[in-house]
């Protein structure tokens, strides 16, 4: 998971092998790089390891500062909306009786989510303070809600 500082905007990946995830957060760097270059800030990243991480960061031009092993209370940002995203997703597989093998489908519906909420630290949601953009409710649907898909034609 990454969350921006400023806006307290979510990125969550996930990738059934870790070395996928290690690409997905290259490009993700490189993109975040390019569009950071207009604005003139420190680019940190505090992170728990540092061996996978490396080469994308330093590449991108970022700044790696590492945290101890078992040391949750170093990266609070992070930690407690890892808390409170697990929360979530219990609370959502159980209102979509749906099992604990959908706990990604939960996450990333629970990252959703928390961008689109307001947050009493910045008193806007992190959507409109990262995109500039007011969110929209219009694509919101109840999680585990019954789809139709339409086919074109």
């Amino acid at each position: 998971m990454i969350i921006d500082r400023a806006t307290h905007y979510m990125w969550v990946f996930l990738s059934p092998r870790s070395n996928l995830l290690s690409t997905s957060f290259h490009v993700f760097l490189l993109n975040m790089a390019t569009k950071l270059l207009t604005i003139a800030l420190f680019k940190w990243i505090r992170v728990v390891s540092l061996h996978d991480l490396m080469l994308p960061t330093s590449d991108a031009g970022f700044i790696l500062e590492s945290t101890a092993a078992d040391a949750p209370f170093q990266n609070g940002m992070a930690e407690h909306p890892n808390q409170s995203l697990g929360h979530m997703m219990c609370c959502l597989l159980q209102s979509a009786d749906l099992d604990p093998e959908y706990w990604f489908f939960a996450l990333l519906h629970a990252v959703y989510l928390k961008n689109y909420l307001c947050h009493t630290s910045i008193k806007d949601t992190p959507f409109h303070a990262y995109t500039g953009q007011k969110p929209s409710g219009k694509c919101l649907h109840i999680f585990g809600c019954q789809i139709v898909v339409q086919l074109p034609g």
